[in-house]
């Protein structure tokens, strides 16, 4: 049994943090029902390059949307809505990454919902939250990563701040969210209350603002081979160290070039220092530890055949192993849906069809 078997999502979100959480959670086992606007559906459908297959299909939506069920409905229409309110009754989590006020305009605020199923749990993902100055600011993740403090310490001394290579202002808003949402069920299945999450993308960002742990700086000298430096009274503490940083570096560096990489990650690790080799991504999916904790995985797709994709990081023991499924086409999922799980008739289908409410 997957850990989060029987739990259903419905999921307004699209771009990136939204659906990387969503997806992170669909991973887990749950039922994700991917709700999309029968004009084209979410935007990421169509980011590229590349395109893969005849279909083009975008290897950016491909990476964040597997697992899930695809629904077209068009929010803005008064039937529309009923659908969607349909579906919060018989659901245990919506998800959404609208800015503040979209969900208000469609008739569909958290509280609206709440009062359709208590036990709902809402995650409400936005740039800066629901109140506050920036309420209404847009952001991407350039942006929340300089606003948040990440990119100033990133880069090196002397040049300009620098953007991680990975998104994190938005796949740390995923990855929060998420665990909000495994924490309201938990907590729903003591107490029968819903919650709901106005979960901040620049909050996110300052909540991984924690301290640089210190190297085991004995160890280290030791390794190195260069054991005065452990009571040199120019670096003996750390402060010492990051001060004196100009003089510290050009010593390290003038040793390194006698040992090959593989060479000093040994002497390193025996002495108990932290070290790791900088890899490439190439590099990182190829390697043997990655490749034997199953974070690389096949995934069967209809037209594309066989490809390689990223597995979960949550594992638990006695759990069903992971098996990704690829995105579903745009709307395949609206009839068994609107049919098996609300109970909509053959006739009242068509006519949500024939007015374009779902696709």
């Amino acid at each position: 049994m997957r850990l989060l078997e029987g739990v259903r999502v419905l999921d307004l979100s699209r771009m990136l943090a939204g659906p990387y959480g969503s997806m992170l959670l669909a991973d887990l086992g749950a039922e994700v029902i991917k709700i999309e606007d029968p004009r084209g559906g979410d935007p990421m459908r169509a980011m590229g390059p590349p395109f893969l297959g005849p279909d083009h299909e975008s290897a950016y939506f491909l990476s964040i949307n597997r697992n899930k069920k695809s629904i077209a409905l068009d929010l803005e229409s008064p039937e529309g809505r009923e659908v969607l309110h349909d579906l919060c009754r018989v659901s245990d989590v919506v998800w959404e990454n609208f800015r503040p006020g979209v969900m208000a305009r469609l008739g569909c605020a958290p509280a609206t919902l709440r009062e359709l199923n208590p036990r709902l749990v809402v995650c409400s993902i936005s740039a800066f939250g629901h109140d506050g100055p920036y309420r209404e600011w847009p952001a991407f993740d350039l942006a929340l990563q300089a606003m948040g403090g990440a990119m100033s310490l990133t880069g090196e001394a002397g040049r300009a701040p620098a953007r991680m290579g990975l998104p994190m202002g938005d796949l740390a808003g995923g990855m929060f969210g998420a665990l909000a949402v495994a924490s309201a069920l938990f907590r729903r299945a003591q107490t029968s209350e819903g919650a709901h999450f106005d979960l901040s993308l620049l909050d996110c960002q300052v909540s991984l603002l924690t301290y640089i742990a210190q190297y085991f700086w004995a160890g280290f000298c030791r390794a190195i081979e260069r054991p005065e430096l452990e009571t040199d009274a120019r670096f003996d503490s750390n402060p010492k160290r990051v001060e004196r940083r100009s003089e510290l570096v050009p010593m390290l560096e003038a040793v390194f070039p006698a040992r090959t990489t593989a060479e000093w990650l040994a002497r390193l690790q025996r002495e108990g220092v932290p070290v790791a080799p900088i890899n490439s991504v190439d590099q990182v999916v190829s390697d043997p530890q990655v490749l034997l904790r199953e974070m690389v995985v096949d995934l069967d797709h209809p037209t594309l055949g066989k490809l390689r994709t990223l597995g979960t990081p949550v594992k638990a023991e006695g759990a069903s192993p992971f098996r990704p499924v690829p995105p579903r086409a745009l709307g395949e999922d609206t009839d068994p849906v609107l049919r098996e799980l609300l109970g909509y008739s053959p006739e009242r289908i068509a006519a949500l069809r024939e007015r374009r409410v779902v696709a």
